[in-house]
Formats: C-alpha cells, sequence, structure tokens
C-alpha cells in the first residue's frame, strides 16, 4: 500500500512538471524540463515493485518440494490410528492439526499435533509435538480447530457420555499446548443441546472474543439445528437465543443437517447444509440475526429465514459455505446426476437469491472421476478464485484433488493438470482440510489408511 501511494504521488509529480512544460511551451517561452520523464518512469517502476511477486503469485498447483518429502508429510504411528480433522496456521507459519486416537484403553482420545512451517514436526509444543486430552472415558471425536488472536487454541468436538449418548465439547489451550485453566472447568466445557446425539459441526470466533458454535442435534424423533453462543470464559452468552442456544427446523419432523457455518462481517450468521426428505436431500442456507433470532430478510419468503433450491432431480447435499469480500455466498456440495454424485458450487447474493452471473444461472456443476466425488473444503484465493477440494475414485483407489475457478465460474485451466491437481493414496482418505497460507501457498490435510492404522497426511501446493 506504502509502495503504491508513493507510484500516485510520483505520477502526478510527473505530469504535473510536464503540464508546466506545455504551458510554457504556449507562452513561447519553453522551459523543458529533464526530470518529468525520469519522474515519470520512477512512478511506474515504483508501480511494478508494489504489485511484488509475492502479491501477485497464485499457486500453480505444484507439490511444494521445499515442505516435507516432495512436497507431502506422513506422520505413521505404527500399530495406532490417528486420524485428522481439522487445520489451522498460526501467525508464525506453523501449523496445527487436530483429531481423534486410539488411546491404550482402546476408546478414542483427541489430540493437536503442530507442525513448522517446512512440515517437519514442532517438538516444542507439547511431548514431542503432540497434546494429547482425554475428554471422557468414553470416545472423543474433533469438529474443528480455530485460533484465539492471542494465540490461543479452540478444539470443537463431541464425546460419548457414557450412556451411548453424544454430548459437546470446547477445551482450549495456551499456546504452548497446555490446557487453560480460565475456560470451563480445567480448560473444558460440555454442554448437552439435545435429547440424545449432538452434532456440532462448525466454530466461529467473533471480534469480541465470543464463541459461535453451530451443529445438529436430537429434539427425540428427527434432527434440529442449533446455533449456541459463548462467552470468552466459556459460559454461555445468555443474550444469544434462549439461554445461549437458537434452534431451527427447516422441514418439521425431518432430518436437518447443519455443515457448515460462517460469519459476515456485520455480525450475522450464516449457514448450510441439507434436509433430509424420505428418499431426497435438499440443500439450504439459514441466516441468523447477530442477536440469534431469525433473519427474516434473507430469503425470498418473508415468513422464513432460509431458502432451498434444487441443484439437481434428487438427492443434493451442501458441504461447506464461505463469503467474497462482496458479501456474496458461495457453497459447494454434491449432487445425484443419475447415477452417481458429481460436485457442484453455487453463488448467491446477499440477500439469499442466486447470482445468475456465476457460471450457468448461478450453479457450476462438474465431476473429477467417474465414481462418486466428495467435497470436504471450499476457500477463497487473494484474488478471488475459487478452490474446491475432496475426494475422489481414480478407479483403482482414492485420491484428493484440489480444483479452481475463476471467480465468475469458469475453470482456471492455469491450476494443476486443466485446473485440477490430484494425489493418490494406497487406500482410503477422509476429512479433507484446506488451508491458504500468508503466502499463498494451499496446505491440505487428511488422514489415510495404512494397512489396519491410519496416519496423518499433509501436502503442499506452491
Amino acid at each position: 500500500m506504502k509502495k503504491l501511494l508513493t507510484f500516485i504521488i510520483l505520477l502526478n509529480i510527473a505530469l504535473f512538471t510536464i503540464q508546466c512544460n506545455i504551458c510554457i511551451a504556449g507562452l513561447g517561452t519553453c522551459k523543458k524540463s529533464d526530470n518529468s520523464l525520469a519522474l515519470l518512469l520512477l512512478a511506474l517502476n515504483q508501480l511494478q515493485s508494489s504489485h511484488s511477486s509475492s502479491e501477485l503469485y497464485s499457486p500453480k498447483g505444484e507439490l511444494d518440494p521445499n515442505f516435507g518429502n516432495n512436497g507431502v508429510t506422513i506422520t505413521s504411528f505404527g500399530t495406532t490410528e490417528y486420524r485428522a480433522n481439522s487445520t489451522v496456521i498460526q501467525t508464525d507459519g506453523k501449523i496445527l492439526v487436530a483429531g481423534s486416537y486410539k488411546s491404550e484403553h482402546a476408546n478414542h482420545d483427541i489430540f493437536i499435533a503442530r507442525y513448522n512451517s517446512n512440515g517437519s514436526i514442532d517438538n516444542s509444543f507439547g511431548t514431542d509435538g503432540f497434546v494429547k486430552t482425554e475428554i471422557s472415558l468414553a470416545s472423543d471425536f474433533v469438529s474443528k480447530i480455530i485460533l484465539q488472536t492471542d494465540g490461543k487454541i479452540l478444539v470443537l468436538g463431541s464425546y460419548f457420555n457414557g450412556t451411548d449418548k453424544t454430548d459437546i465439547y470446547i477445551v482450549r489451550y495456551n499456546p504452548d499446548g497446555s490446557l487453560d485453566n480460565t475456560f470451563g472447568t480445567n480448560g473444558i466445557i460440555k454442554k448437552n443441546i439435545g435429547a440424545s446425539y449432538d452434532e456440532p459441526k462448525g466454530m466461529v470466533l467473533q471480534s469480541d472474543g465470543k464463541i459461535l458454535v453451530a451443529g445438529s442435534y436430537d429434539n427425540g424423533s428427527n434432527y434440529d439445528i442449533f446455533i449456541a453462543r459463548y462467552n470468552s470464559d466459556g459460559s454461555y452468552d445468555n443474550s444469544f437465543g434462549t439461554n445461549g442456544i437458537s434452534t431451527l427446523a427447516i422441514v418439521i419432523n425431518n432430518h436437518n443437517w447443519m455443515e457448515d457455518v460462517v460469519l459476515q462481517s456485520d455480525g450475522k450468521i450464516l449457514m448450510t447444509g441439507y434436509i433430509k426428505l424420505g428418499s431426497d436431500d435438499k440443500i439450504f442456507i439459514a441466516r441468523f440475526n447477530s442477536d440469534g433470532s431469525y433473519d427474516n430478510s434473507f430469503g425470498t419468503n418473508p415468513s422464513f429465514n432460509y431458502i432451498t433450491t434444487n441443484v439437481g432431480s434428487s438427492l443434493e447435499q451442501a458441504s461447506k459455505i464461505t463469503l467474497q469480500p462482496d458479501g456474496k455466498i458461495l457453497i459447494a456440495g454434491i449432487y445425484h446426476n443419475g447415477s452417481n454424485y458429481d460436485i457442484f458450487i453455487a453463488r448467491y447474493n446477499s440477500n439469499g437469491s442466486l447470482d445468475n452471473s456465476f457460471a450457468t444461472n448461478g450453479f457450476k456443476k462438474f465431476n473429477i472421476g467417474d465414481d462418486t466425488d466428495e467435497v470436504h473444503s471450499l476457500a477463497l484465493q487473494f484474488d478471488g478464485k475459487i478452490l474446491v477440494a475432496g475426494v475422489y475414485n481414480n478407479g483403482s483407489n482414492e485420491a484428493t484433488y484440489i480444483t479452481r475457478y475463476h471467480s465468475e465460474g469458469t475453470l482456471d485451466t492455469s491450476f494443476g493438470n486443466n485446473g485440477i491437481v490430484t494425489k493418490s493414496f494406497s487406500s482410503y482418505v477422509e476429512k479433507l482440510e484446506m488451508v491458504i497460507q500468508s503466502d499463498k501457498k494451499i496446505i491440505l490435510t487428511g488422514y489415510t489408511k495404512n494397512g489396519s492404522d491410519y496416519d496423518i497426511f499433509l501436502l503442499r501446493y506452491k
């Protein structure tokens, strides 16, 4: 920005000097300045340097040889299962990966692993780069990891509460991996929303430090949607919804599955997922006001705070949601093409109407493989290009993919091989999460089966 401002100043000086020369020449007393051309060239050079290679850089979709082993890091634990579920990047470039592992009690506990920016394990974190926490005496699972502005780490998930039911937990760690005892009870809060099974999927942090958690819960006969807000100390924020919780049934007496949540700049909350309607699935987007009330200005029906959309003839599931800087809404997911599942990206205006300027009538539909494709992650590059990541079957085993589209919905063929990069594994892969580093490089994490065990993998593309 400073370089761009300098360019503008220099350019104006150069133009002013040239104008003065013209005026003087018009009076018959031309007095040429030798500095005007030099100033103009200096301004142009300043503009070029203001858009440095880092600022203009857009990944080509090649594995980065400076990361791990030629762009790949695989952390193996022998006979122990480690399943990576969520990833976040610290401001210093270190990478936090959270998930669950099979403990010595044969149940699953949670872990956080920290990697250096080159893909090696950061042994200064926890014990040999790992922090492990037992939430319950039964199995614990991870849904999301995020960072606070002070560097503290929040992990969201679910655990079996001893009655074969699942409740929600949030655990907070200090930057060094130790439990933050100022949060909840010894760094952990446990809550139940519904009658039996709670399934948290998303967590976002407000600018005031309050924590929003969203997911689905069992209301006794089917699943509805919930969003809860917690104060920064882990207590319920009773100013939100009803006693800190707001719930929604898109379609009553049907399963409503929340998959992802995002926070608008005005504090309103957007979520997406799908509704189970017998043998059919239909995608939805819902919006709440910052106090947890329904935002009835969203969508075309003034009685509701949500929209539903048909992508294909049946069986559509939205997986991820993100926001463009202009407030437009992007979602990605899968739809049934008649024989298997393909991928879609849809764009909506900020009021919930489809943006017909995107791709074809607001939708981009495509496939990666000949079998079922999955969508696991959605991200926006700094230049507005759209990244979608997931899993597909390449005919012999499962593989990861990342595909990139221009902001108007056309395939960016300059990325990878005709717009797509893939990485094959010897067995199936799961729970991909894609994050973009400050230098624009792309990190993709997940886990893969290794015989009877599971290993963590990280890929970096440049």
